[in-house]
């Protein structure tokens, strides 16, 4: 990486002595880092705007997706109990009707 590089630079001239570093090179040296540094914390923060977005968005999917499971249930579960009451009163008019029939014999 360019950072690795500047501080590997920097520690060679570091070392060479005080004499061969001039301040301005330091000064270059240590303002290439912080650049790279603000660069990076640019990049950081850029990512966290996706990966917010990024969540928000799947959140919302999983969300609309369970919306719909839970509307099926609820329709798959209320037509089932519309056709079993339908049967029921069909099942007791027809008991009705039965009972009826059986009285008129009598």
């Amino acid at each position: 990486m360019l950072t690795q590089k500047v501080l590997q630079s920097l520690l060679l001239h570091h070392s060479l002595g005080h004499e061969d570093c001039s301040t301005v090179v330091l000064f270059q040296l240590l303002s290439d880092i912080a650049k790279h540094l603000e660069n990076i914390e640019a990049l950081l923060e850029h990512r966290k705007e996706t990966d917010t977005r990024q969540m928000k968005n799947v959140r919302q999917a999983m969300l609309s997706k369970i919306e719909r499971q839970l509307k099926h249930l609820e329709d798959t579960h209320m037509s089932t109990i519309n056709n079993l009451t339908a049967e029921v009163k069909a099942v007791k008019e027809i008991l009705e009707n039965a009972k009826s029939k059986f009285i008129g014999f009598e």
